[in-house]
């Protein structure tokens, strides 16, 4: 069985002629205070927000990031401002695989492996303009772990460094 949602989009066309600042798509934007508008905050998966880790606003439908952004919103309602950072970090398991993902990929140049997905243990490295910007694991714990917590810290070499040693990302862990 496979599930897809296609064309998914946030159920916020009451808003339409609001206050509230929207995006085509009908995500309400939202600052790195979770702040739409003077005295209104938004969170969770109908926002697009600020991502540090590209540099660029995203939407993430993910309770790791909704959980985040309300924790920022509330401190911000707070009057304690706290700008949101975070790195994605999304996981399933099914038959007895686990798969990892860390990090934010719309687009890449390349995908670097260290393993290989035949033989069902494998990390992926999304790379673009030698930055990695995403990675993907199956069985390979706890590697995307310590990948987003690099991301998170600013720590994780770049990929040229990534590609011509296989080993370093061992040597991280």
């Amino acid at each position: 069985m496979c599930v897809v949602g296609v064309g998914v989009v946030p159920a916020t066309m009451f808003l339409k002629d609001s206050r509230i600042p929207m995006s085509e798509r009908g995500e309400v934007l939202v600052n790195e205070y979770m702040e739409a508008c003077e005295d209104v905050y938004a969170c969770g998966d109908i926002v697009r927000f600020p991502l540090p880790l590209v540099g660029s606003t995203a939407s993430i439908g993910h309770w790791q990031i909704a959980h985040s952004h309300g924790r920022i919103a509330a401190l911000s309602m707070l009057g304690k401002k706290v700008k949101f950072n975070s790195v994605p970090f999304f996981w399933t398991q099914m038959y007895g695989k686990s798969i990892r993902y860390c990090g934010f990929a719309l687009n890449w140049d390349e995908i670097v492996y260290e393993g290989t997905p035949e033989d069902g243990k494998f990390a992926a490295f999304f790379i673009k303009d030698n930055k990695v910007m995403a990675a993907c694991t199956l069985g390979s714990d706890p590697v995307a772990s310590v990948i987003a917590e690099l991301m998170y810290s600013n720590q994780l070499p770049p990929a040229d460094q990534i590609k011509a040693n296989p080993d370093l990302i061992k040597s991280l862990l």
